[in-house]
């Protein structure tokens, strides 16, 4: 309490005294003991109070008595009343979840940083009564904290209730595969989730494609073919587009116009998307050929079928079909039969180039006319190999004719037929070149009947001939 001396002469001995207190206040220090104070100046006297528990506020009354230095008369100051005197509280609770600093509180305008988990206390304590508000002045980076107990009014006893929760940001990730089901995402070694905490660490999206898919490229917050790593500070949306497989298909025929082949149905293609359903593969044999089987990822002359769950290579065989003929004789010993100016086979392979068949007659004979395949009297007949053959070729014997030759005079000479003795009888359309060889004593003249004159003599033995040779003397009689 401060005493003021208003008067000219100073006051000596002067005293304060508390004549009343507060409830539950206890004295621990009273002033120092009387002291001089001068006219027209004031002295200052200090008691200390402790205040027990459950004290809040109240006043306090000052007394202050001394005697006047001039006259030594007695002074007294009048009862000085002091204020409400409030108790002061601190202001305090405890903080968790605070995994890195930098938590800005505010009470009033009091605020107080916080680095780690545990109790807190705002330095400036709060009076009895008044009203307090601990409110987040500042986030730590990637926490979100939150208040709860932080407001009210200041009672008879520290507020240590405050409690201050921290939890880290989540942010959303979207990491979707297109299309649906064409592959499946990893985040950091696991299945991807919808949410995560926040952190700094980037973390690793895979892609793997399912089976008939490839991979192709990241879209979103990940771009291009290479890896992809998001870091969690911030929501993300990553998209892995994948695409069918596409697997060879090699489906050949040899030789190629041998015949074709078709794919489940339809022409067979040089590429198909990945697919674990098997697709036929069926072999149709070109005109004139003929399926001889499989080689390569099918095999044997039955079904083919693949999966295109990877590449395949087939090829089907195919051969010319062979026919059989047959060139009869319908005697035999009476004549041939060429094929193409060669000897028959007895089967040949598909053609539709026609084979000229030539039939032969033998000495003696003469061809008559086809049967089978082959018909009319033509000596040739021309047939394609499209199939089974079978011909015959007839033959006549051919006729004879009589040639009669005669020398006049007889024994002057004799005839020859193409070098040798002239036979009765020669076939039909034998041509005979007939030569007159005089005997000793005579020269030829001429022919008769058939030939004429003293040229050769040659006939065609067409009908019956007659031929004769004139001789006369040489050298002529004297």
């Amino acid at each position: 309490a401060t005493v003021a001396n208003s008067g000219q002469a100073a006051a000596l001995a002067v005293s304060a005294t508390i004549a009343a207190a507060p409830a539950l206040f206890t004295l621990e220090t009273a002033p120092g003991g009387p002291q001089m104070i001068a006219g027209g100046s004031s002295g200052t006297f200090t008691w200390v109070y402790r205040a027990g528990a459950g004290a809040s506020r109240g006043t306090f009354s000052v007394d202050a008595a001394g005697t006047d230095a001039n006259d030594g008369a007695p002074v007294a100051a009048a009862r000085a009343t002091s204020g409400q005197v409030a108790v002061a509280y601190p202001i305090g609770g405890t903080v968790s979840g605070l995994v890195r600093g930098g938590l800005g509180l505010r009470n009033g305008s009091e605020t107080l940083t916080l680095n780690v988990d545990g109790a807190f206390t705002f330095p400036t304590p709060v009076g009895s009564g008044a009203t307090y508000s601990v409110t987040v002045a500042s986030q730590p980076v990637g926490l979100t904290c939150a208040v709860a107990n932080g407001a009210g009014t200041v009672g008879t006893a520290p507020v240590t209730n405050v409690s201050v929760t921290c939890a880290a940001n989540t942010y959303t990730l979207s990491a979707t595969a297109s299309p649906a089901g064409s592959g499946t995402l990893a985040c950091g070694g696991a299945a991807c989730q919808p949410t995560y905490a926040y952190s700094t660490t980037p973390m690793t999206i895979t892609a793997t494609p399912s089976a008939g898919y490839q991979f192709t490229s990241w879209s979103g917050d990940c771009t291009g073919t290479d890896g992809c790593a998001v870091t969690m500070t911030a929501n993300h949306s990553v998209t892995a587009s994948f695409t069918r497989l596409q697997l060879t298909l090699s489906a050949t025929a040899s030789p190629t116009d041998g015949g074709t082949l078709a794919c489940g149905g339809a022409p067979c293609q040089t590429s198909y998307p990945y697919s674990t359903t098997p697709m036929t593969i069926t072999a149709t044999p070109s005109t004139g050929y003929a399926f001889t089987g499989w080689s390569g990822d099918c095999t044997g002359t039955d079904g083919c079928a693949v999966t295109m769950t990877a590449n395949h290579s087939v090829t089907a065989s195919f051969a010319l079909r062979t026919f059989t003929f047959t060139a009869a004789i319908d005697k035999p010993g009476q004549g041939s039969v060429l094929c193409d100016g060669a000897a028959c086979q007895a089967s040949y392979p598909y053609s539709t180039t026609p084979m000229t068949l030539t039939a032969v007659p033998a000495p003696g004979y003469q061809f008559k006319n086809w049967s089978g395949d082959c018909s009319g009297s033509a000596t040739t007949c021309s047939l394609a190999m499209t199939q089974n053959r079978s011909v015959t070729a007839h033959f006549d014997p051919l006729p004879s004719y009589t040639l009669h030759t005669s020398v006049t005079p007889g024994g002057a000479g004799t005839l020859a037929c193409n070098g040798s003795a002239c036979a009765p009888s020669y076939l039909d359309g034998t041509v005979l070149t007939i030569t007159a060889v005089p005997a000793d004593g005579y020269t030829f003249l001429s022919w008769t009947n058939d030939c004429s004159g003293s040229d050769a003599c040659v006939v065609t033995m067409d009908r019956n001939r007659t031929v004769g040779a004139d001789f006369t003397p040489w050298p002529p009689p004297p």
